[in-house]
């Protein structure tokens, strides 16, 4: 539990750090919403022990996002998923839609 809170803390630190350069001028940066995903699941699993299935492609898949800011708001996510959940599962679907550019992320309770 405390190297998950010291991972939090971390987060938080460049999350602020993001926020507070969020108006200077900077290339646009890309984040795996694969990884998002996943690192996201495994914190809010541990932390609130709720299993998280996530089904997903094996391969990355890459937009233009802060990788801090997308993973924090998929753990904003699942962590409220896991909070209605009523001691199920937390079901993550990931569907990419290569011939429109877009990624679906489907979370069921």
């Amino acid at each position: 539990m405390l190297g998950l809170l010291h991972s939090e803390v971390d987060d938080l630190d460049r999350v602020a750090d993001e926020v507070l350069q969020s108006g200077m001028a900077s290339p646009e940066q890309e984040a795996d919403v694969i990884a998002a995903i996943q690192a996201a699941a495994t914190t809010v699993s541990t932390a609130r022990g709720t299993v998280i299935q996530v089904a997903a492609p094996d391969v990355p898949i890459a937009v233009k996002a802060s990788p801090t800011m997308l993973r924090q708001a998929v753990e904003n996510l699942l962590d409220n998923a896991a909070r209605y959940a009523d001691a199920g599962p937390v079901q993550v679907d990931v569907r990419p839609d290569t011939d429109a550019g877009l990624v679906e992320v489907v979370v069921a309770d």
